[in-house]
């Protein structure tokens, strides 16, 4: 055990970065009006050069590609969201009184917890959610169906 310590540094420094899959969600979110499904958290992949591209795909989905690093994955829209990017409209994604997922995301990091909304929003809106050990209120960000985030 005590040959192993010294070799703790080296070993977690030769772990490759990770893309922040919930960041990259949040964008997609956005991209999306709210409209795919979230990324699967368990993913794991290597954190590209570049912010990863966010493309449409023939309105079934969304297709996020690192061509520096060559991995691509396709997402695909909720149920009910290929009618409303047809139409072009913009739905409620968060509603008065739900329980929504809150992700604080910040360069490096990203806490999520859970919250009630004090009041409905569509993508974008700024909207007031509770936290439930002190019943603090914070003003955060629509970004998807049942989500928001507060910006670091």
């Amino acid at each position: 055990m005590t040959i192993l310590l010294p070799l703790l540094p080296l070993l977690a420094a030769a772990q490759p970065a990770l893309e922040d899959i919930r960041a990259l969600d949040v964008r997609l979110s956005q991209a999306s009006l709210g409209q795919s499904a979230p990324i699967d958290p368990r993913l794991r992949l290597a954190r590209c050069p570049q912010p990863p591209s966010i493309e449409p795909v023939q309105q079934s989905g969304f297709e996020i590609t690192c061509a520096q690093l060559g991995w691509r994955f396709r997402v695909p829209l909720v149920r009910g969201a290929q009618r409303d990017m047809a139409s072009g409209t913009q739905s409620v994604l968060v509603q008065r009184g739900e329980s929504v997922q809150v992700v604080i995301a910040g360069e490096s990091y990203s806490v999520n917890y859970q919250a009630v909304a004090i009041e409905a929003g569509q993508l974008g809106d700024a909207v007031r959610v509770r936290f439930a050990p002190g019943n603090n209120i914070l003003v955060a960000t629509v970004s998807g169906r049942g989500r928001v985030h507060i910006a670091d």
